[in-house]
Order: C-alpha cells, then sequence, then structure tokens
C-alpha cells in the first residue's frame, strides 16, 4: 500500500466518507436494491459529528476508508469496564485486503482509550462477522451483549483497546 495519512474529519469531508460507504457496500453479497438502500442509512452528516469521531485514510488528495466510533456513549464490556461503539468501517473496493481496515481500528482504538474506554463493540453485519473474528473480536452471547438487551443481536463483537493496538494482522481489510 502506498503511503497514506490517517486523520478526523470535519464537516467538510462528509461528502467524501459518504462516497466511500457508498463504493464499499457495493461488495456486499446481498441484492442491489438493499445496497440502493442502505448507502442513505448508512451515510453520515454533521448531526453525527456531534457523538461520533469519523476517521478517514487519504491516499493522493482521496479519501479511500473512513472508520466511525461513538466518542460519548459508554457500553459496558464483560467485564464491567467502558468501552465504546465501533460504529462503521468502510473501505473502497480496491482498496480492500490491504490492512486500511486494521489500520483504522488501531488509531480509532487508541483514540477511544485516550478518552477512558477500554475496549471497542461491534455489531457487525452478517457477512463481515468473519473479519472481526479474524481481527480478534470475540463474538458476545446474548448475556454479556451491551445493555439494553431487548432483543438479543447474533453479531456483537468486542475486544480491548490494547489488544487491537498490539494485532497484526497482514492480510485483514
Amino acid at each position: 500500500m502506498q503511503n497514506f495519512n490517517i486523520h478526523i474529519a470535519t464537516a467538510d469531508h462528509l461528502a467524501d466518507a459518504n462516497a466511500v460507504i457508498a463504493n464499499a457496500i457495493r461488495a456486499w453479497p446481498t441484492t442491489e436494491r438493499l445496497i440502493r438502500r442502505a448507502a442513505p442509512v448508512l451515510s453520515y452528516d454533521q448531526q453525527d459529528l456531534l457523538d461520533h469521531e469519523i476517521i478517514q485514510i487519504v491516499v493522493d488528495k482521496r479519501t479511500i476508508a473512513i472508520g466511525a466510533w461513538q466518542t460519548k456513549n459508554r457500553l459496558r464490556d464483560p467485564d464491567g469496564n467502558h468501552s465504546a461503539l465501533l460504529h462503521g468501517l468502510y473501505i473502497q473496493t480496491t482498496a480492500q485486503k490491504r490492512g486500511l481496515g486494521q489500520q483504522l481500528q488501531k488509531f480509532i482504538a487508541r483514540r477511544a482509550s485516550l478518552a477512558g474506554f477500554h475496549g471497542l463493540h461491534v455489531k457487525a453485519e452478517r457477512f463481515a462477522a468473519a473479519y472481526f473474528e479474524h481481527c480478534g473480536y470475540r463474538q458476545l452471547s446474548p448475556q454479556d451483549q451491551p445493555q439494553p438487551r431487548n432483543t438479543p443481536y447474533p453479531h456483537w463483537f468486542w475486544q480491548t483497546c490494547l489488544s487491537i493496538e498490539a494485532n497484526d494482522l497482514t492480510d485483514a481489510g
């Protein structure tokens, strides 16, 4: 992978971030209709910046990957510590499988750790579950899922920030 810059996005970067989301979900193993309908729902706006931090990877002045995490919502991990929610991880289809997802996770884990969070939770789509397992996340049982858990979700994952920062997975997204 060529050199890249990783930084916190501002409102001026939202269009670029949303373009990455629209491109990345094209690789999802689902119907064209669902992909078309999902892009607007998954997009970020200025309101989201009040409690999310969007991290972007830029190569040659072009955003090719983004990750977002909730900075204010404190979830409880299985050990009772505060964890943050990794809200989204999107890599342009032409840049996938080059370790950018891992770089985003490490950057977010460092930021979360500095903000007093112990780990990251992920509420993954079913087809992303294997990716997060590969990255070392532990799938949570219904009783270990963050509150409220009125309806358990089948693909909740969690990992400590320190473990994420220590991961060195060369073939992970």
